[in-house]
């Protein structure tokens, strides 16, 4: 059963011995421009993102697994504060224990779990992801490809 999910930032290449959820490799494929990052205004942004790790963490640690690991670690590239709240916002879904993994290889520092979804109509508990999830679009309207760490669907606007 999946008890923490450690978060490696930069830290090369992922030792053989642990389970790994590449996200280094999925921003190379779906967010190639900029790697870590969710910049604002660029659509669809996180939703490529989201679905990939979404099926990836079904295949290593889907909840009805009987043998699953005790322990995924997300093997990311240099984020930016936008990047790493969408990495936490997910693994959150997955799991009430999320630490960052030091340089000797261990889970260190303290708990990073946020609520995995947030109130995105309240700009005081949006994250730096949650902002660039949205898209302007005229006087009091934005937008965003919502996924789950954001609702359900497609294209919305409010």
């Amino acid at each position: 059963m999946l008890r923490a999910i450690g978060v490696a930032e930069g830290l090369g290449e992922p030792p053989p011995d642990r389970i790994v959820v590449r996200w280094d490799k999925a921003w190379d494929l779906y967010g190639p421009e900029h790697p870590g990052d969710l910049p604002a205004g660029v659509e669809p942004g996180a939703l490529p993102l989201a679905t990939w790790f979404w099926e990836a963490m079904g295949h290593v640690a889907g909840r009805l697994s009987v043998d699953g690991p005790e322990q995924v670690w997300c093997w990311c590239p240099l984020m930016t504060p936008a990047g790493r709240s969408l990495v936490i916002r997910l693994a959150s879904f997955w799991s009430t224990q999320i630490q960052a993994v030091g340089a000797g290889g261990a889970l260190v520092g303290p708990n990073l779990w946020q609520p995995p979804l947030a109130h995105v109509l309240v700009d005081q508990v949006m994250g730096p992801a949650d902002r660039s999830a949205w898209h302007p679009r005229g006087a009091g309207e934005r937008s965003t490809f919502s996924c789950p760490g954001w609702g359900w669907g497609g294209p919305s606007s409010v």
